[in-house]
């Protein structure tokens, strides 16, 4: 469900996630900075409804010059979720 998953934009403390999707579905991001992360290590969650097949999200009080991993789970409401695989991103310096 979920493909192309890649960081369009960050900053120090803001990552901006852009990826496509094959169905509207709601997409949680998991992201921490453990590794490996999965949705029990990942010390923050946001959960985006994607009302279109390309969506984007920011993340935002992120601390500067820092290593974050992300996983994104889709989740179509009939108890069929997807995961996506594990990403990373390092903010900006201040």
């Amino acid at each position: 469900m979920i493909s192309t998953v890649s960081v369009l934009a960050r900053t120090d403390s803001t990552v901006t996630l852009t990826w496509q999707l094959n169905k509207f579905v709601d997409v949680t991001i998991y992201y921490g900075t453990t590794s490996p992360l999965n949705e029990k290590t990942a010390s923050h969650s946001c959960k985006v409804s994607a009302f279109r097949f390309a969506s984007e999200f920011t993340i935002k009080d992120l601390e500067p010059h820092t290593i974050y991993y992300y996983l994104l789970v889709a989740d179509n409401h009939f108890s069929s979720k997807t995961a996506s695989i594990t990403g990373s991103f390092t903010t900006l310096p201040k």
